[in-house]
């Protein structure tokens, strides 16, 4: 799935940056020119990367959070 090859099969299909090293370079040509045109050098080095949350995640932790207040008393 890293293999430079399929990750720029990935990022043409979905339009998304892999993030793996040199994740715009292993972009599509145009996917790469319209990354580069808009972000910066400095910008693209600040990119936090994260995982993708799947659907459903947050309303687990809004469940856990609020079960921790109320076992706490916040």
């Amino acid at each position: 799935m890293l293999q430079p090859e399929i990750v720029t099969l990935m990022s043409d299909s979905s339009g998304a940056v892999a993030a793996v090293k040199n994740g715009i370079q292993l972009l599509p040509d145009d996917k790469r020119a319209a990354v580069e045109l808009a972000f910066g050098e400095e910008e693209i080095k600040n990119i936090k990367w994260a995982a993708r949350i799947q659907p459903g995640v947050e309303d687990l932790e809004g469940m856990a959070l609020a079960r921790i207040k109320a076992a706490t008393g916040e």
